[in-house]
């Protein structure tokens, strides 16, 4: 059994669809049922039940793909203290982020990271979700932090947090005197929303949630991004709905209020590609459970 082995078992457990892991692997379908075919030989039992509609993990599928996850990545880790040993840099990790999460999510993180790991040499970006996605696609980027509440393979995410709108209100406008806002409450206001083309779950909840309370919002100005949404209110040109993870977000004429019936956001979430497993990745997941507890595959 040879690496090559378990990373072309590993595609297949977690896509459960022979096209699509080779797909994923950058391979053609008839090569990769071959060395699966292969590889139960060489163990001696079968990985994978198979039908014309579906693939599902054998009890001894199930059970090796733990294992298989802990032997690449130990396998990483070999190569890399080797490449210590040398005075070589661990690994260059590129992560790419919204800039939302700038100022309170990704700090911390960065702090464990660099007292338990100083040797990762990061690289930090700036991405609106959809672009980060692509880059991450094209492998320009190792993992990023982004809304995004499931991932399509062949990406992979786990959730830090979840997250609901609030109203970015100008300051000098009535309804910043109020303790919370109802959504109604925003029925004859020009507001401020997100351009559907850059966050399409995040324009349509909102206004799924104005047609709920019994109004059409009078759509004003789309921001492609937070910052710009902020800035029209600052503008005092309307009123915007904004993730909560921005409430501490000091901007002159802005204030913050909750909604009386939250509305949820997409959640933020660590995504890398499943093609990718290097220890920098690893060791950045590893810290992320550590930082936020609460991490959990989506």
């Amino acid at each position: 059994m040879e690496l090559r082995h378990l990373r072309y078992f590993i595609a297949v457990a977690e896509e459960l669809h022979f096209g699509r892991a080779a797909q994923r692997l950058g391979m053609s379908q008839p090569p990769l049922s071959q060395q699966i075919k292969a590889l139960e030989q060489d163990i001696g039992t079968r990985l994978f039940e198979r039908t014309r509609h579906k693939v599902s993990l054998t009890q001894a599928g199930e059970s090796m793909l733990a294992e298989a996850h802990q032997l690449l990545e130990h396998a990483e880790r070999v190569r890399s203290v080797a490449r210590q040993s040398q005075g070589a840099p661990l690994s260059r990790l590129n992560i790419g982020c919204l800039s939302s999460v700038l100022f309170d999510i990704l700090p911390p993180l960065l702090d464990r990271l660099h007292a338990t790991h100083p040797e990762i040499r990061i690289a930090l970006q700036d991405f609106e979700t959809a672009s980060a996605l692509a880059a991450l696609l094209d492998e320009k980027v190792d993992v990023a932090i982004i809304r995004i509440d499931k991932a399509e393979p062949p990406l992979r995410a786990r959730r830090i947090m979840n997250d609901h709108f609030i109203a970015a209100i100008p300051a000098r406008h009535a309804l910043a005197r109020r303790a919370t806002v109802a959504l109604r409450d925003l029925a004859d206001e020009p507001l401020v929303v997100y351009s559907r083309r850059m966050w399409p779950s995040s324009h349509d909840r909102i206004l799924d949630a104005c047609t709920r309370a019994g109004f059409r919002p009078n759509l004003a100005y789309r921001g492609a991004t937070i910052t710009s949404q902020i800035g029209f209110v600052a503008c005092a040109l309307g009123i915007a709905l904004v993730p909560n993870t921005v409430r501490h977000w000091r901007v002159p004429r802005v204030v913050y209020r909750p909604l009386d019936e939250p509305i949820p956001a997409s959640a933020v979430s660590l995504v890398w590609h499943g093609r990718r497993r290097s220890e920098a990745i690893r060791l950045f997941l590893d810290t992320a459970q550590e930082v936020y507890p609460e991490v959990q595959r989506v």
